[in-house]
């Protein structure tokens, strides 16, 4: 069989121009996983990978850094590749500069995706009534920016979306109905 993947592998290159193709980034939820709830890696990358859609997976470091992900319209470049959407596994914490990307990204016209469970329970603090609320980041990674976060998931996912771009909330299950 590795005979076999290896000959496979370079006639797909061959056929890309030498090039390798993807068209998605997946977040690396790292560093979320260090202060909070944050959905493993590789669920996303299984689901994906059944779906047989090609990302690369992409740390916060690096996809805030304007630098070496540059976002140009509908495309974010990063080296010598171009992606069309950004998938965030699901997480509670994030940190800020990567949601302010993301925003930039929707805001010229991006698909956004958060991927995995769709909800979570939640506990109102004043009536201490829990209820079901779908599931997006709720504070920062540090600490210190959660009300910004909140404020950029709302301009994201929420009510003040602006509509400019593509904003999603996708379950495991249904990546492959999403993205064909």
């Amino acid at each position: 069989f590795n005979l076999y993947q290896a000959a496979a592998n370079r006639g797909t290159m061959m056929i890309r121009g030498g090039r390798h193709v993807a068209q998605a980034i997946v977040l690396d939820t790292a560093e979320s996983a260090w202060v909070g709830e944050a959905e493993e890696l590789w669920k996303s990358d299984k689901a994906l990978s059944q779906a047989h859609f090609d990302y690369d997976n992409v740390s916060y470091g690096v996809f805030a850094d304007p630098q070496r992900c540059r976002i140009e319209g509908t495309r974010i470049h990063l080296g010598r590749e171009d992606y069309e959407f950004v998938f965030l596994p699901n997480v509670d914490a994030i940190p800020v500069e990567v949601l302010r990307r993301l925003l930039e990204f929707y805001e010229a016209g991006g698909t956004v995706v958060i991927l995995g469970p769709g909800l979570r329970f939640d506990t109102d603090a004043t009536s201490e009534k829990v209820q079901l609320v779908t599931k997006l980041p709720i504070r920062s990674a540090d600490g210190r920016h959660d009300d910004e976060v909140k404020d950029l998931v709302g301009r994201l996912w929420g009510e003040r979306a602006s509509g400019r771009g593509h904003p999603h909330l996708v379950q495991y299950k249904d990546v492959t109905n999403f993205l064909y």
